[in-house]
């Protein structure tokens, strides 16, 4: 194969700078996550990572990104990026940040550049930075706390090569690396209970997580497949929706706004601790419940999990998908709805690999294909009479029902 050329080189380079201006022409709150989207980052991934060396990359993976992480955090603990999202089209100097931040001269520059040179920030002549949509970014509530929780209570994984040397290599099918990272016997949410301010970042983080992408009840047909098919009816309970382990209520909230006129009383199911401080008058009746546990209200019409099954390993989610199955009205006049990820069978991203990797070592869980939810529905005693995929990157839906 012939070696390219310098000239082919440069050419690729202002091709590359072509394309970086026509993504910066577009709007931030534009830059949907759709597919397209999603295809393009992962093309100039590649790209990035068919350019280095191996020595570059192992270079990245044990010295760059590990400074970068703590160039991040220390930012965030000193607020240098709040500090230069307060005139965002200006220059800041670098006496400006010491006076504001209270940290001395010359560390602030040492930081500066690492922040510099990975994106987070802009720096300018004269020692003076800037901030980017980056720095904007890093400003948000949630992913301040996601970037907190991560470093400050260490990060699981970095824990996960010592906890599977001991346990020899094997998916965790009961003590996790959570358990052996904090040398407790709780669950993660057990944990995170007693730890206040670890809790309240993993909440911010989850919730803006969340938030990234529209709701199913914007683009999955819920009128077609659930309220207006002609072989349902609202079962004689009642109940329309039940939500279980529907936290704080934000998704049954949405599904309220979004058919007011929709009849069928709304519940809301989560253990007591969660239930116990929520506001009375919600709009929506709601209900302390275990999911381990058999599910109470008997013939709704649809019941509702969101992100509950991949917290747990396969024994569990088909326990707790049998107690659901045992209240359903059989012949799909119930309708069990998951709202969780579904991984495709080859191709998986990096983001729901890394993610599917942490519910390992977190709960001894998973993220699953199609093919792995058929089986788990199917062990249950259900039928997996559909499944659907948004518009954009996100979670999919499954449609479940009782034979």
């Amino acid at each position: 194969m012939a070696e390219i050329t310098t000239a082919e080189l440069t050419a690729m380079k202002e091709q590359v700078q072509q394309m970086i201006s026509i993504v910066n022409r577009i709007p931030e709150n534009h830059r949907a996550r759709t597919k397209e989207r999603a295809d393009l980052l992962s093309a100039a991934q590649r790209l990035v990572q068919e350019l280095k060396t191996p020595a570059e990359t192992a270079m990245e993976i044990a010295l760059q990104l590990p400074v970068q992480v703590a160039c991040v955090r220390i930012a965030i603990r000193l607020r240098l990026f709040h500090i230069l999202m307060e005139h965002p089209e200006d220059t800041c100097s670098i006496a400006e940040l010491e006076e504001k931040s209270g940290a001395d001269r010359e560390f602030l520059s040492r930081i500066g550049r690492v922040l510099a040179a990975g994106g987070f920030i802009i720096a300018r002549p004269g020692d003076r930075y800037q901030a980017n949509s980056l720095t904007a970014g890093l400003c948000l509530p949630g992913h301040e706390a996601g970037i907190k929780f991560n470093h400050d209570y260490r990060n699981i994984n970095t824990a996960a090569p010592d906890f599977f040397a001991q346990e020899g290599y094997r998916a965790p099918t009961g003590r996790t690396v959570h358990n052996f990272l904090r040398n407790t016997d709780e669950t993660v949410y057990t944990w995170l209970s007693s730890n206040k301010e670890a809790y309240q970042d993993f909440g911010l983080w989850m919730s803006s997580k969340e938030m990234q992408s529209p709701g199913w009840v914007e683009w999955f047909p819920i009128q077609e497949r659930l309220l207006h098919r002609n072989d349902m009816s609202i079962p004689p309970a009642g109940v329309l929706l039940v939500d279980i382990g529907g936290g704080k209520g934000q998704d049954l909230e949405l599904f309220r706004d979004k058919f007011p006129d929709a009849k069928g009383t709304l519940i809301l199911q989560d253990l007591d601790a969660v239930i116990s401080k929520l506001d009375d008058d919600r709009g929506y009746e709601v209900m302390a419940h275990d999911f381990l546990s058999p599910q109470p209200v008997i013939g709704a019409r649809i019941y509702y999990l969101h992100n509950v099954l991949h917290d747990w390993d396969d024994a569990h989610a088909i326990q707790i998908l049998r107690n659901i199955s045992n209240a359903m009205v059989p012949s799909g006049q119930s309708v069990l709805i998951l709202n969780e990820a579904v991984l495709p069978n080859t191709d998986v991203s990096l983001a729901d690999a890394t993610l599917d990797f942490t519910m390992m070592c977190a709960f001894g869980a998973r993220e699953r294909s199609e093919n792995d939810w058929k089986g788990i529905v199917e062990r249950a005693g259900l039928e997996l009479r559909g499944v659907w995929m948004p518009p954009f990157e996100g979670n999919g839906v499954l449609e479940v029902i009782r034979g």
